[in-house]
């Protein structure tokens, strides 16, 4: 009897002895598994993180050789296998096809000019560290070691921008502010953007014209500059005040009012004071006169913060790219006004809001800048109204001087980069 018990008792060792072997496979097995799992996530991220600081250099105005240097900076710095750096990095300049919804087909390498980096990361036999060491694997004759790869492609987004910007009398004070802010905003854009985008600019008063068509920033910035920088409130010169004056005693005493008040002078580039002024019926066209001799005696023809939201969406909405990316920066100092009946204001405050709308329904961002001094809460809240829903898109200032800032912290808000 003890003789069987002592012989079944070796069978169970022995069968023991054989689970745990295969306990131990399996153990070893799966442990290695995840952490090459690990691993691999762990090099993917690094791929993803050269990728798209290597691009976002390129955005800063960088060379290809900065571009570089940057991802490799950025591989270093990441940890695959438990270990940091070490890792390798080839590089592959190209362009990406924004339209193409084949993310592979869409990547065209070596392509120029280009507007994406591919970054394949890797620890491998040929990296700083080699290959991730594995556990428990060369125990039982498996490898000692495994080969990681990421593979990632970061490509810049062409961006289509439209400045809105008010041209009517009250910001008369502000002017040097708002035309130091929209020449801030472009150097930046020439500065991180990428060889795609484009910009225009928009002016309104009652009425709204297309300042500067869309244009490509890239070789053009400069004369852009050189347009804007003329920018001024809308024109109060003498054709406007000589006709629309002539029979009310103001003409005799133009000379010395446009003395007096140097902004009144001719500024043959901007918005006329009196563009839309079809609202109001009853009066004629622009440089016309009534049947007493003399156009309608106001300054400008309101604010229409509509009329210009209206313009840069269509520009934008017909540009041809509809892959980029597009943006409208408004800014304004005041709520929707009008000269004529009180159903015009309105009109105007409803159009903005549904033309606001319009465009972000068109996957259109939309930034509202009010300058607001002295506190105005109706215009704050219709300044607000105006912006994509989110604290990152309306900016509010009592301060004029703060606009250039404003401007510069939307213009580097714009994104430019997408990891694919």
């Amino acid at each position: 009897m003890s003789t069987l018990y002592r012989s079944r008792r070796g069978n169970y060792a022995t069968i023991v002895a054989l689970l745990m072997a295969v306990l131990l496979g399996f153990a070893s097995f799966s442990l290695d598994w995840f952490r090459i799992r690990a691993a691999d996530q762990q090099i993917q991220y690094a791929a993803d993180a050269a990728a798209l600081a290597a691009v976002i250099e390129m955005t800063y105005g960088g060379t290809r050789g900065d571009a570089i240097q940057m991802a490799d900076a950025i591989l270093e710095e990441n940890i695959v296998g438990e270990e940091r750096g070490g890792i390798s990095g080839a590089y592959t300049f190209g362009q990406y096809d924004w339209g193409n919804p084949d993310h592979e087909a869409a990547w065209n390498a070596n392509a120029v000019p280009p507007n994406a980096i591919r970054v394949i990361a890797a620890r491998n036999n040929s990296s700083g560290r080699g290959e991730v060491p594995l556990y428990l694997a060369p125990t039982f004759g498996g490898p000692d070691s495994a080969a990681v790869v990421g593979d990632a492609v970061a490509a810049i987004r062409a961006r289509e921008i439209c400045l809105v910007l008010d041209l009517t009398g009250s910001f008369l004070d502000e002017m040097d502010d708002a035309r130091a802010a929209v020449l801030t905003f472009l150097d930046i854009v020439a500065t991180q953007g990428s060889p795609g985008d484009r910009i225009c600019m928009v002016t309104f008063t009652g009425g709204a014209e297309l300042y500067t068509p869309l244009t490509l920033v890239e070789g053009n910035s400069d004369d852009i500059a050189d347009t804007w920088d003329n920018l001024d409130i809308c024109n109060f010169g003498p054709e406007h005040w000589l006709k629309g004056y002539s029979g009310s005693g103001w003409a005799s005493t133009y000379a010395a009012f446009n003395a007096a008040v140097p902004w009144a002078r001719d500024h043959p580039d901007m918005l006329g004071c009196n563009a839309g002024n079809e609202l109001i019926p009853g009066w004629p066209a622009d440089g016309e006169t009534n049947g007493a001799g003399n156009q309608p005696f106001w300054w400008s023809s309101g604010t229409n913060q509509s009329a210009g939201l209206t313009t840069a969406r269509q520009t934008l909405a017909n540009s041809g790219n509809d892959t980029a990316r597009k943006v409208i920066v408004i800014i304004s100092d005041g709520e929707p006004t009008c000269v004529g009946a009180p159903p015009c204001q309105a009109d105007r405050t409803d159009n903005g809001v549904f033309q606001s709308q319009l465009a972000q329904d068109a996957k259109m961002v939309v930034f509202s800048v009010s300058f607001n001094f002295p506190f105005n809460a109706t215009q704050s809240a219709y300044m607000e109204s105006l912006a994509t829903p989110g604290s990152s898109y309306f900016y509010e200032t009592p301060a004029s001087e703060e606009l250039p800032t404003i401007l510069e912290a939307i213009a580097r808000t714009i994104p430019t980069a997408l990891v694919q």
